[in-house]
């Protein structure tokens, strides 16, 4: 799999400056001031795009999936929002193989041999799970599928890349689900599944009381050594900056405050499409 380090071009839904047009904006100039190749995605219905662009598997390859979400079908106001992938990757001129599975983009961490993904993966999907997974190993060219179990009430959408991120020599970063009461245990149960594979930093934040944004700061964007980090105005800010520094030593990292698109529901790995060209 192509990883977040070995990319060097990001994409956003050009519907992102009408969402959300100081964060554009100012999205714009630390892109521009940092020399990040960047474009816009024509043709999207929302502006996360993570969820519903390929996966790039190779320098020269890139897997289709479908993108059915369950949590856009049960209005049917909201079914609008469902983006033709499809007519967004012909634009672009990608030929892509296709992975014949229900996926959301968000909801696939990928590693050098394995990829991350919640057990919704099951339920989206009629198939025996056996079958999912020997899919998901030969079309992705991973050696392993690592399945977390999702809980809705947590997280509402499934998305592991809220959960937990790949660092390098097989370790990972955990969220910092452990800070409060209702997800305690289901990180104690992530600690345990992710450690099977990998060594696991989880962020943690000395503060008397944990923003409930604070979540979001392991939804960065990575594109090679450059990473933008969400903020918000909090004194969490300024741990999670540090933090972010120490596990990724050689990395660019910079901040931009995030508040109107995590109040949302994603913050800006949900937002890009970061890919090798």
């Amino acid at each position: 799999m192509i990883l977040d380090k070995d990319t060097n071009f990001v994409y956003f839904s050009s519907l992102l400056s009408s969402y959300y047009p100081n964060f554009h904006k100012e999205l714009k100039n630390i892109l521009e001031s940092e020399n990040i190749n960047h474009g816009w995605l024509d043709g999207t219905l929302d502006v996360w795009c993570r969820d519903y662009m390929p996966l790039q598997v190779t320098d020269d390859s890139f897997l289709h999936f479908h993108y059915y979400p369950d949590y856009l079908l049960r209005l049917v106001k909201h079914r609008g929002y469902i983006t033709n992938s499809i007519k967004v990757e012909q634009k672009l001129g990608l030929k892509c193989n296709c992975l014949n599975l229900i996926v959301d983009g968000g909801n696939v961490v990928k590693t050098p041999n394995s990829i991350i993904i919640t057990d919704k993966i099951f339920s989206e999907n009629k198939l025996p799970e056996f079958e999912i997974i020997n899919i998901l190993k030969k079309q992705c060219k991973v050696k392993e599928v690592i399945i977390l179990p999702w809980i809705s009430s947590v997280e509402e959408y499934g998305h592991t890349d809220g959960i937990v991120r790949y660092i390098d020599n097989r370790t990972v970063l955990m969220t910092n689900y452990h800070q409060f009461e209702d997800t305690k245990d289901l990180a104690d149960r992530y600690m345990s599944l992710l450690s099977e594979y990998f060594n696991v930093i989880t962020l943690d934040y000395n503060v008397s009381n944990v923003d409930d944004n604070s979540w979001a700061y392991i939804n960065f964007l990575q594109v090679g050594n450059f990473i933008l980090v969400p903020v918000f105005g909090i004194p969490e800010d300024e741990q999670a900056l540090q933090q972010l520094q120490c596990v990724f030593p050689r990395s660019n990292i910079k901040a931009i405050r995030a508040n109107d698109v995590v109040r949302d529901g994603g913050a800006l790995n949900c937002i890009s499409w970061n890919i090798k060209i």
